[in-house]
């Protein structure tokens, strides 16, 4: 399986992008409160239409996160925000992988005007950034043998784990955005978040057919940031491959507290499912 490089690109939607969806990649999100799924992105990314691992990704540094945004579907819901219940992240470890900590973190989507990631060429303007990261909680995956893929889950599905502001000019007239992102403590390359196919990219907005933005960031700080998708796959004729992880949030969709805080309850309960 691919392990592939940390690949900076500024000019997103310069590329021609590969032209075909994966079926059943629709995006479910909620446009009332009353919705438990707000973000499902539960389709592999793979190198090639005959391989059977999907492809995963870090950072490669244990001080810096990985990630990606939650595009949710708010309705009419003004100054909406999102009260979240469960977050679950689906993690690669191929054999022989090391344990490691995987910490999760949300943030809000912050104007791109309010902070500079340090360099020019992967910092684009057209691009709202990660505000400030809050744990949501760590897990430690222990060492393998085989393959094997591992679904970490924080939260109960009832009670809130956190709430946060939805950016709602990122993309005006779809879904409103915020981040979540993993942190690993080993960086052997070992272990990664699995990569997913989020459908097909407009190559004039940069969005899937899910709503996910073909964009990632390899983040450390308000000043030390780097946005990036990922190269090409291994199919004769070649494809992109969109900047999108696995991941399943659900929860609801609220007017924003007046305080404008964000919010993460200690104590939360942490789960996960092991894969083969």
């Amino acid at each position: 399986m691919l392990k592939l490089s940390r690949t900076v690109r500024s000019a997103l939607l310069s590329r021609t992008l590969a032209a075909a969806a994966v079926a059943g990649a629709a995006l479910a999100a909620s446009t009332t409160a009353s919705a438990a799924v707000l973000y499902d992105a539960n389709v592999p990314r793979y190198y090639t239409t005959t391989a059977t691992d999907p492809l995963y990704f870090q950072v490669q540094d244990s001080n810096r996160i990985l990630f990606d945004d939650v595009p949710v579907n708010y309705g009419a819901t003004g100054s909406p925000a999102v009260s979240v219940t469960r977050v679950s992240f689906d993690v690669t470890q191929v054999a022989n992988a090391p344990g490691t900590t995987v910490t999760a973190y949300y943030a809000p989507m912050v104007p791109d005007g309010a902070q500079f990631g340090g360099n020019n060429a992967s910092d684009d303007a057209a691009w709202d950034d990660p505000g400030a990261p809050v744990a949501i909680g760590s897990f430690t995956l222990g060492s393998t043998i085989n393959y094997t893929r591992t679904t970490i889950t924080f939260g109960n599905g009832v009670n809130q784990l956190f709430t946060t502001p939805l950016d709602t000019t990122q993309n005006p007239g779809g879904p409103g955005y915020f981040f979540l992102g993993l942190k690993f403590s080993d960086t052997t390359n070992k272990t990664g978040w699995t990569i997913a196919n989020p459908g097909a990219v407009d190559d004039n907005t940069g969005v899937a057919l899910n709503g996910n933005l073909d964009l990632l960031f390899d983040y450390s700080g308000p000043t030390s940031f780097d946005e990036f998708t990922y190269g090409t796959d291994g199919n004769n004729p070649s494809g992109f491959i969109a900047g999108a992880q696995m991941f399943k949030v659900e929860g609801a969709v609220v007017p924003e507290p007046l305080s404008g805080g964000v919010v993460v309850l200690a104590g939360a309960w942490v789960m996960f499912r092991r894969r083969r």
